[in-house]
């Protein structure tokens, strides 16, 4: 790991203390959000089933219509934000004072499937490119409403192998 990498890596420890920050003096209630984003690995390869579970804790008394997405982006530095290499989105409807995990398995190539209490659903929007170039990505799980407003995001690194 060089400087750049290092410096990188801070910068976002920075940012995320700040938000940290921000949010423990917020006044805002938070009725939904996610509460767990992980990989089966931190490393995969192109045909290789991955495992992705997505955890959304809802504490509100009322049911929320939301989409889960996931999206992997590179983390190349681009003076122009790149777009997504991968994006998935579900709909999905999210029962009062519940926590709901959501699966979502993908082979980095055209195979995706979400699955809720075991029974697999294909993805409601879909958009996807070519992935092939070995290199570290950002895997995003991103919860939105309807409307597309973003209601939460948690991010993981995933190093794509040749």
């Amino acid at each position: 790991m060089g400087p750049r990498e290092v410096w990188r890596d801070l910068c976002r420890t920075i940012r995320g203390a700040v938000a940290f920050r921000r949010y423990l003096h917020s006044q805002d209630t938070i009725d939904i959000a996610l509460g767990l984003f992980e990989a089966a690995s931190p490393t995969t390869m192109v045909g290789w089933p991955c495992r992705y579970v997505i955890r959304v804790a809802n504490v509100s008394e009322k049911a929320w219509h939301v989409n889960v997405t996931l999206q992997v982006s590179s983390m190349t530095v681009e003076p122009v934000p790149a777009l997504p290499s991968v994006r998935f989105t579900k709909h999905c409807i999210m029962l009062p004072r519940r926590t709901t995990v959501i699966e979502c398995h993908y082979d980095w190539r055209t195979t995706v499937v979400f699955m809720f209490d075991k029974s697999p659903s294909p993805p409601d929007e879909s958009w996807q490119r070519e992935l092939k170039t070995p290199q570290r990505y950002v895997v995003s799980a991103i919860l939105s409403d309807p409307t597309g407003k973003r209601l939460d995001q948690l991010d993981i690194y995933q190093e794509l192998r040749g």
